[in-house]
């Protein structure tokens, strides 16, 4: 699958960011058309200030984590995912 933009992920079902030192933002979760998203994992970011808003706009996520960021200035205004059944923070 080629894709042009993080627009293109229509099938993604699990996405995992590793270790992005320089990485300050996270597409919202509004401009990241992935339908089928339900399992998304963070980890290892030094200046990343906050995650996708709304996440709860990702209705299939069930599972997220979150490790290793200590820039976090927010952790999700506007309430979960519907289904998020697995949240680990560390």
């Amino acid at each position: 699958m080629q894709c042009s933009s993080w627009q293109s992920l229509l099938c993604l079902e699990s996405l995992s960011i590793y270790a992005c030192l320089k990485l300050e933002t996270v597409p919202d979760s509004g401009s990241l058309v992935t339908p089928n998203l339900n399992n998304f994992l963070v980890s290892t970011f030094g200046k990343l200030k906050s995650l996708p808003e709304p996440i709860n706009a990702l209705s299939r996520l069930y599972q997220m984590s979150v490790y290793g960021i200590s820039n976090l200035l927010a952790f999700v205004e506007g309430g979960f995912p519907v289904h998020l059944r697995t949240l680990e923070i560390s």
